[in-house]
């Protein structure tokens, strides 16, 4: 994918855009998840069950620094951290399988963001690919992702090294960088917070 190698990321496998079908059945394949007795998927979180608002940072830029409110809510990382742990998340995918979801936040044409979701689980994507407006063939003949977001669970932050609280991060808002949340429900929350950009 062009927009990967502009970002200098060197995934190996590349899934793009699979159906629901295809992902339920890559999910049950990796042991991502199993079905219930109702035929419903389901799949185990780990520890994080829920957000981690305590892990979430916006790069402290030129453009951020004296318009965001910085606080108990919005914590800043340096653009030098930033950088640090974007370098080593790159390394650490390289060569790896993954999801990518192209599509929608919004419903109205006019004012909707177009959103890519590039993640290491399958069920992962596919929470996204319920949440969020699939592009349409003809949209994704020509999709130019507005918001970017790179989700690794299996990835951790340096906490002393890096400036984060933990070894678990949300970095906004050029792009969104996830290490180490289990959960996919920080996968809408970013995007959310991409919205209100």
């Amino acid at each position: 994918m062009i927009q990967l190698a502009e970002m200098d990321i060197k995934v190996g496998r590349a899934h793009d855009n699979l159906s629901v079908p295809s992902l339920v059945e890559l999910i049950i394949n990796r042991k991502e998840g199993i079905l219930s007795s109702t035929g419903a998927l389901s799949v185990k979180t780990g520890r994080f069950t829920g957000r981690s608002p305590d892990d979430k940072y916006i790069v402290d830029d030129e453009v951020t620094h004296s318009i965001v409110d910085w606080g108990k809510v919005n914590h800043s990382i340096s653009e030098e951290n930033f950088d640090k742990i974007f370098h080593r998340m790159k390394g650490h995918v390289e060569d790896k399988e993954f999801f990518i979801f192209d599509g929608f936040v919004g419903a109205d044409p006019e004012n909707r963001l177009p959103i890519r979701v590039i993640n290491n689980r399958a069920w992962h994507n596919l929470f996204a690919r319920q949440l969020f407006i699939r592009a349409t063939q003809e949209e994704h003949e020509n999709f130019k992702p507005q918001f970017t977001m790179l989700s690794c669970d299996d990835f951790a932050a340096v906490p002393g090294e890096v400036g984060t609280r933990t070894e678990t991060f949300i970095i906004c808002p050029t792009a969104v960088h996830q290490g180490n949340p289990r959960g996919a429900r920080e996968l809408q929350a970013s995007i959310h917070h991409a919205l209100m950009r």
